[in-house]
């Protein structure tokens, strides 16, 4: 997702999961890790800075995808479980995050 105006990183990465997710979190490390990829857009490069905060969950009882954005499922899994089931198909700077 994109910042809005006047949104800090913060506010915007609470917003974006609550959005996608219906999850209401916290973020409880503000201190971010960064990650970048590239992608073209109308014949130009773009490189997108993406930030990941630690956070927890304050009220996950409105869990629902936002369909609309592509997300199909929302659940809560082991950390041990999420390897073998999605780290084949997702981008290897995801992976990296969710290793740590």
């Amino acid at each position: 997702g994109k910042l809005e105006p006047a949104e800090t990183e913060e506010e915007g990465a609470i917003r974006e999961i609550l959005e996608e997710t219906g999850v209401l979190v916290e973020i409880v490390h503000h201190q971010p890790i960064y990650t970048y990829h590239m992608y073209m857009l109308k014949a130009n490069i773009i490189m997108k800075r993406t930030s990941w905060f630690k956070m927890s969950c304050i009220d996950d009882s409105m869990m629902k995808a936002q369909e609309e954005e592509g997300i199909t499922e929302v659940r809560w899994m082991p950390k041990a479980d999420i390897k073998p089931v999605f780290m084949a198909n997702t981008y290897p700077t995801i992976s990296a995050i969710l290793s740590q």
